[in-house]
């Protein structure tokens, strides 16, 4: 089970990453303006069952998106590194050819 954030941003959105963390570090940062906001107009003992009522619907959630992972993965991004290999091996057979035949 991954327990970090970031990495199961990486997981569920593997093509639109720099989307899903812009996302997630837009949401973070309008939970501290809030928090900052309301910090000097209510008592400490509410701010506590605030944050616990906050923690609690995160957890849940988050074990939520969790299950769903498990039971329905996200289809791997597919990658066209064998043919940029194959690519990487036809140059450097053609250099190594050109350095051959420079040498003759």
């Amino acid at each position: 089970m991954c327990f970090s954030i970031a990495a199961l941003y990486g997981t569920l959105f593997p093509r639109h990453k720099e989307a899903a963390f812009a996302n997630y570090r837009m949401w973070e940062s309008l939970g501290f303006v809030i928090a900052f906001a309301y910090s000097t107009f209510i008592c400490l003992s509410t701010k506590l069952y605030i944050l616990i009522a906050v923690l609690l619907l995160a957890m849940l959630t988050y074990f939520w998106v969790e299950y769903n992972e498990y039971k329905h993965p996200t289809p791997a991004v597919k990658r066209d590194t064998d043919k940029l290999d194959e690519t990487y091996l036809e140059d450097t057979e053609k250099k190594q050819q050109i350095i051959s035949q420079t040498r003759l």
